[in-house]
């Protein structure tokens, strides 16, 4: 590690502001950088509390984003057009909910462990139908980002 990093992050650690930085409610952070609260940049949703007896593998017109898949079967970008989605089945009355789109991002709001609040962000959704279910916090971004960085920021 280059000498000059290192003095800098000791700096930071003794609470003192290295030039070219600045000290916020977060910490000393780059001069560069912003801190924002986070209904500045995402607006919650609404999801359905629909159960996995609701969906199957095979037809439907929605696509479910269901909690148990973000917390063991999505990576942190969940790529709409090669991942297997559950369907909601046919015969289930849809009521209330909101199509999701590209780079919105959906939390799992529940786990038996430390998984809890892990995200995905939606990539490649083209013209499907896709919601957000059960024990989810799905979220539309309001300002642009690169693809992908929420994703793997969360």
């Amino acid at each position: 590690m280059k000498q000059e990093i290192k003095q800098r992050i000791d700096q930071i650690k003794n609470g003192e502001v290295p030039h070219g930085y600045k000290k916020t409610k977060i910490g000393i952070v780059p001069n560069e950088w912003q801190v924002e609260n986070f209904d500045d940049v995402f607006t919650i949703v609404s999801n359905n509390v629909l159960s996995r007896n609701d969906m199957n593998e095979f037809e439907g017109y929605f696509l479910n984003i269901h909690y148990g898949d973000i917390l063991i079967k999505y990576n942190e970008n969940l790529d709409c057009s090669n991942e297997k989605i559950p369907f909601i089945n046919k015969d289930v009355e849809m009521k209330n909910y909101q199509l999701l789109d590209d780079r919105y991002v959906i939390f799992s709001d529940t786990a038996e462990d430390y998984t809890v609040g892990k995200a995905v962000e939606l990539l490649n959704v083209g013209n499907k139908k896709v919601v957000s279910g059960l024990h989810t916090i799905p979220c539309k971004p309001n300002k642009e980002f690169a693809s992908k960085w929420f994703g793997y920021f969360l």
